[in-house]
């Protein structure tokens, strides 16, 4: 996994996360209904399902966390904080971060560049789709 795919699997991870959130809501509720008797084994399957849920969950967060991490490491300034932060993380387009940053789009594409350079993927995640 290269840096540019590292950060940019934060959004995808953020969308599973809440998915699997409602998810694991849902079959909450679903084994609370008053009318409910499962038989054992499928009570046992729903909560492997949600042990499951939970899982890719906590992997999904540690990505997260690892992605903010990068970003916020001292070694890129604020500009190209701010510009990787727009596009990884709020998934703003190259022309809204233009627009707003008074830059050209050619120009984000160079800092970006640069910015790239300064970040490393951390080993956990270096597997490509090991946590997407």
């Amino acid at each position: 996994m290269n840096v540019s795919e590292f950060l940019s699997a934060y959004a995808p991870a953020e969308r599973t996360i809440k998915l699997n959130n409602e998810k694991m809501m849902r079959s909450e509720s679903f084994m609370r209904q008053e009318n409910y008797f499962a038989p054992i084994p499928c009570q046992k399957a729903v909560s492997d399902y949600q042990d499951s849920l939970y899982l890719e969950n906590e992997r999904l967060y540690r990505l997260r966390f690892a992605v903010e991490r990068a970003l916020n490491s001292g070694y890129l300034t604020d500009s190209e904080r701010e510009i990787l932060t727009r596009r990884f993380i709020f998934s703003e387009k190259w022309e809204e971060i233009a627009e707003e940053m008074c830059y050209s789009v050619q120009h984000l594409h160079r800092i970006k560049r640069k910015a790239l350079l300064k970040i490393s993927v951390p080993s956990e995640f270096a597997e490509k789709n090991k946590y997407i």
